[in-house]
């Protein structure tokens, strides 16, 4: 896994995100949101979906891939903590995710992400061959 820090920002809060390839930045930042959400220890293995993103830019692809999994908390309750089989298109990507089941009063609640904005929204792959990532939350 790559690495990623959390940082403030006014009224809001961001990650910055290092992969060693394309896959590894986008699974990080899943992983991250997850962390920022809740402590994975207390949920509990639920399912896994196939996850299929459909824009261009690195950078919106990791907006709407983050996008994708405040939808899903809302309407599941489930958080990502693992993600295989990626797949690239010059439109989008596709992979497949494993979620955790977040239940109400057993799962430690940590920071409620409302959105992820295009403020300072940053996604690249860099000189040194290291894919870094940008993204501020709406909390």
């Amino acid at each position: 896994m790559g690495e990623w820090r959390e940082f403030d920002t006014t009224a809001d809060t961001g990650i910055e995100v290092w992969g060693n390839d394309i896959n590894d930045l986008f699974a990080t930042a899943g992983k991250a949101f997850t962390i920022m959400t809740t402590n994975p220890d207390t949920i509990r293995l639920d399912c896994s979906r196939r996850i299929k993103i459909d824009s261009r830019g690195l950078d919106i692809q990791l907006h709407d891939f983050l996008s994708e999994f405040i939808y899903i908390l809302e309407t599941d309750d489930l958080l990502p903590i693992d993600f295989h089989t990626f797949e690239h298109r010059a439109d989008g990507f596709s992979c497949t995710a494993v979620f955790c089941k977040w239940i109400e009063g057993i799962s430690e609640s940590r920071t409620e992400i409302k959105a992820v904005t295009y403020h300072m929204l940053e996604a690249e792959r860099r000189e040194d061959g290291v894919y870094y990532g940008k993204v501020v939350f709406d909390i």
